[in-house]
């Protein structure tokens, strides 16, 4: 496995923690990887209105992209998001509010992507965390 950073972005309770803690693990450490980067910068800046250079933190992705970093978005199904909310006993979100949080992710992903930056997008909803590193280190 070459060495490489790579980037871990999306909804809450999708399994990034998850997948970042097998990911590094699983690379013997030739992987740096980052939960929450430009990306959620971008998301939460929208969705509480917390006025952000945006174009700032999309230039900085572009350069990080352009240096080989590796951008994924993490993301789950509503039904498999509210299960896990539940199991989790998520007190800081309120799942109702998921439906927005993905629009505004998909909003900024198009962003991003009217940008050049390739965003390769993990859907966790049916696979172990295994498979989701798989898929992930297959996309490397």
């Amino acid at each position: 496995m070459k060495e490489c950073i790579i980037l871990l972005d999306g909804i809450d309770k999708s399994g990034k923690t998850s997948i970042l803690k097998a990911l590094v693990k699983r690379s013997n450490g030739k992987l740096l990887v980052i939960d929450r980067s430009f990306i959620s910068q971008i998301v939460y800046s929208r969705i509480y209105n917390r006025q952000i250079n945006e174009k700032f933190f999309i230039d900085q992705a572009k350069i990080a992209f352009q240096n080989g970093y590796k951008f994924f978005i993490i993301t789950a199904n509503t039904d498999i998001i509210e299960k896990r909310f539940k199991i989790c006993n998520e007190k800081d979100l309120d799942i109702s509010d998921i439906f927005m949080h993905k629009q505004v992710l998909f909003n900024v992903l198009n962003d991003f992507n009217e940008n050049g930056i390739k965003i390769n997008i993990i859907d966790t909803s049916y696979k172990s965390i295994d498979e989701s590193v798989g898929e992930i280190i297959n996309n490397l």
